[in-house]
């Protein structure tokens, strides 16, 4: 294995294709300098497997994918992206083949340009895996928002403690089966202004899950889902036969501050049992998702401990 420092001088490389280039199975891509590396297209290096990228400046850069290229990042088996901004406006920038995986460990999508016809990331075929833990996807009010992972054709996608700004309002559902059996896994998440999970008409969803996450509508099935392992959601209207233990349903308002973390007064506000984790132990911004005995619903904790202070007046 060989780190390839990725950054201005005294960096090996000025940006993540000089590294993909150098690059064998096996390698870290550690980015060193907090700045837009523009116009990366990564994907003529799928059959690189088992690559990390990771950096040591606090997740202050961005990696533009090139809007000329289809799949931008075509990954080959076993890739880790860790911290950063991926920022794209083309059709589908990350895709998983059969047999590929991904996974995605606090990374943010900058979604401001113009997210892409399908979804963010495609998972297509058998063995295809998408992760995302603890990521962000953010953006402007205009966004085009249509979603945000995609499973066909046997893929799978985990998803857990993501956090979708409330400004983002994917028009086909966040994260969406589209055709063959699939399997899907949503844990302390949040869809603030559309549908959480979509089953498309046709399609299969072999599990699905969905525990301590919330959306206006937390499922829309026009497909089959085989089974179904559902805990501790608050919604306002979910399809029947979408429903878990302990969930909330009838909830119109889901009272979050600025950061996406749940009001004391909230539905959502310690929701989740004592030591039900869902999606680990930190949440979306990187704080410790157990805090006072349970957790709250979604992907944002609020970090006061004990109700809230009062001030006499």
């Amino acid at each position: 294995m060989t780190n390839r420092h990725i950054g201005n001088f005294p960096a090996d490389y000025g940006d993540f294709v000089a590294a993909a280039a150098a690059s064998s199975s096996g390698d870290t891509w550690v980015v060193d300098t907090a700045q837009t590396y523009a116009a990366q297209d990564l994907s003529a290096y799928s059959a690189l497997s088992n690559i990390t990228v990771r950096d040591t400046v606090a997740g202050d850069y961005v990696c533009e994918l090139d809007t000329s290229s289809l799949y931008a990042l075509s990954v080959g088996p076993g890739w880790e992206w860790t911290h950063g901004t991926i920022e794209a406006d083309i059709n589908t920038p990350v895709y998983a083949g059969a047999g590929c995986t991904v996974v995605f460990t606090g990374v943010t999508f900058d979604l401001s340009k113009r997210l892409p016809a399908q979804a963010m990331a495609w998972s297509r075929g058998a063995g295809a895996s998408i992760t995302m833990s603890g990521c962000r996807f953010t953006g402007d009010a205009d966004t085009n928002a249509t979603g945000i992972v995609l499973c066909r054709d046997g893929g799978a996608a985990v998803v857990e403690n993501c956090y979708l700004e409330p400004q983002i309002v994917p028009s086909i559902g966040a994260y969406r089966v589209f055709s063959g059996t699939c399997e899907l896994s949503v844990r302390g998440c949040n869809s603030a202004s559309a549908d959480l999970v979509v089953v498309t008409a046709g399609a299969t969803v072999s599990t699905l899950t969905v525990q301590g996450s919330y959306a206006p509508h937390l499922v829309t099935n026009g497909g089959t889902i085989t089974a179904f392992d559902g805990a501790d959601n608050v919604y306002d209207t979910t399809d029947a036969g979408t429903t878990g233990t302990r969930d909330t349903d009838g909830v119109t308002d889901f009272d979050v501050d600025e950061n996406g973390a749940a009001w004391p007064t909230s539905p959502l506000y310690r929701k989740c049992p004592a030591g039900v984790q869902y999606g680990g132990n930190y949440d979306a911004l990187g704080n410790p998702r157990q805090r006072g005995g349970r957790q709250d619903c979604g992907p944002v904790q609020n970090q006061r401990i004990g109700p809230p202070l009062r001030v006499a007046i």
